[in-house]
């Protein structure tokens, strides 16, 4: 990456005109490919994960085709950008490596390579390119595609569905420039419910450094009534309540009358010991639900199984302690460890009940599928915990875990609760 004292302002020019080139060229040859069917909506900003690891190009075609989002997106002919070595070898042809790139190649039929390269050229604002730290990726994010973007809005005239999760928020810069075509229906799928921040105790809330950002969307499409109050409050007034967003089959399992069922959804701490989900939290929080279920099986003569959900797979980033302590955990047979794709619906579903640390999403789809559910948390200070979020108990004591689980597994009642 160059900085901006370092290259001049012709040489940064000579730079961008030589990438521009070399696209319309890249573009002029793609066009010898198959012809196939221009797209109604293009989303942006799906990971790989999302795409092909807890999902399928399939699925996520059919997730975006739910009655639930037919007033909101014409998605009949959809268009996935997902930039991973796997979309090279997907046999469905919705996901590309490079959206922009295909919507250009299929829409500038009519445009010689020269012209091309001077309608690409004539939609960049000079300033830009003086104000520019370079690189190849800032160039073709930054510069190019927003270019190539205003030409598919005022010279080709298409009318798109652009859709993009809350990732996206990565690229302000692009965000603003195709918030000014009014010719482009620009959708949010808000894919967590924890948006809202977890201050600690004496703490002055910040205001929502993307606030301007997120105003360039038309609408916000998030999952429940307190998340879209949360985004009005910012001054967001486009909002609209759908339910679960999270790109999967909504594949539901019936429960083993015989086993009684506990499932963790955790979030895997780093070392930060300043973020909310630190390993000091982490680790007294799990070993509280652990010795929560012990001492209910020993009360009870029944067996209760935990099953362990990771937010994400496990890797150098997480805590090292937490790690080493959940896998422990397994070894002795304490805990059963779920991998970090499993299907949600189907996991949440199978169980009798739901806990996970505050706020995750998790908990809204136990409550969409009727399971008893809360939020667990231990040695959590300095941070400020609601009673309850959006009506879920938030539980904050051994004991009081301890009693839900009775009434809610055992269907045992205190007279005190």
């Amino acid at each position: 990456m160059f900085s901006v004292n370092l290259i001049g302002t012709r040489f940064k020019k000579l730079i961008v005109s030589l990438a521009i080139i070399l696209y319309a060229l890249l573009v002029c040859i793609a066009r010898l490919s198959r012809k196939q069917d221009k797209p109604t909506c293009v989303v942006f900003s799906l990971s790989p994960g999302q795409v092909f690891s807890k999902s399928s190009p399939g699925k996520i075609e059919k997730f975006f085709q739910e009655e639930r989002f037919k007033p909101y997106i014409s998605a009949d002919s959809l268009l996935v950008e997902c930039r991973n070595w796997r979309t090279i070898f997907s046999q469905n042809k919705i996901v590309v490596l490079d959206a922009t790139f295909h919507l250009i190649k299929l829409h500038s039929l009519n445009m010689s390579f020269f012209q091309l390269v001077n309608k690409i050229g004539k939609c960049i604002p000079p300033g830009q390119i003086q104000d520019a730290e370079f690189g190849i990726k800032y160039v073709k994010n930054e510069i190019i595609d927003p270019a190539l973007w205003q030409i598919l809005a005022e010279e080709v005239r298409v009318q798109l569905d652009v859709v993009s999760t809350q990732t996206w928020m990565q690229k302000k810069g692009f965000i603003q420039r195709i918030s000014e075509i009014e010719v482009f229906r620009k959708t949010m799928f808000w894919y967590s419910t924890n948006s809202e921040p977890i201050h600690q105790k004496d703490s002055i809330p910040e205001r929502h450094e993307s606030s301007n950002a997120l105003r360039a969307f038309n609408l916000h499409l998030v999952w429940n009534d307190h998340q879209a109050s949360y985004l009005k409050s910012l001054g967001i007034d486009k909002v609209q309540a759908v339910g679960s967003i999270v790109f999967q089959e909504r594949k539901i399992s019936k429960q083993e009358p015989d086993k009684k069922i506990v499932v963790f959804t955790d979030v895997t701490p780093t070392d930060n010991d300043d973020y909310f989900y630190n390993p000091r939290m982490s680790l007294a929080t799990l070993k509280g639900l652990v010795e929560t279920l012990d001492e209910m099986k020993i009360e009870s003569g029944k067996e209760i199984l935990l099953y362990l959900k990771p937010k994400r797979r496990y890797s150098g980033f997480h805590s090292g302690a937490y790690v080493s302590y959940v896998k422990e955990l397994s070894d002795k047979k304490k805990i059963k460890i779920l991998s970090a794709d499993s299907n949600l619906y189907e996991v949440i579903s199978k169980s009798d009940f739901l806990i996970s640390t505050p706020y995750t999403s998790t908990n809204y789809i136990a409550s969409e599928l009727s399971i008893p559910n809360a939020y667990f948390c231990l040695d959590y200070n300095p941070w400020i915990l609601d009673r309850f979020h959006n009506e879920i108990e938030v539980i904050v004591s051994k004991s009081r875990l301890h009693m839900r689980l009775k009434q809610e597994i055992l269907n045992i009642h205190s007279a005190n609760p």
